[in-house]
């Protein structure tokens, strides 16, 4: 199995703000910092919509979770930890 080591990991927690998700996605982007994952989970009802996921299907280092339950957004963080 394939696996990728990241010197930085960025976790996202997100409850339904698909409108303001592609710019924090963006803005950790384009810090310039190589070796970098973002870690976006969802914990809203809602799923994200795949016109946003689309965007960042040529980038790898972008993953998207879907915890299941709301947990707010510490949870949503332990989450994309584990």
């Amino acid at each position: 199995m394939f696996t990728m080591e990241f010197q930085l990991s960025i976790g996202i927690p997100t409850c339904n703000r698909h409108d303001t998700l592609v710019r924090a996605i963006n803005s950790v982007i384009n810090q310039g910092i190589d070796d970098i994952e973002v870690i976006v989970v969802n914990d809203g009802v809602d799923n994200i919509p795949s016109a946003l996921t689309d965007i960042y299907c040529d980038k790898p280092y972008v993953i998207f979770l879907d915890n299941g339950v709301c947990q707010g957004a510490a949870g949503a963080r332990n989450f994309g930890v584990r």
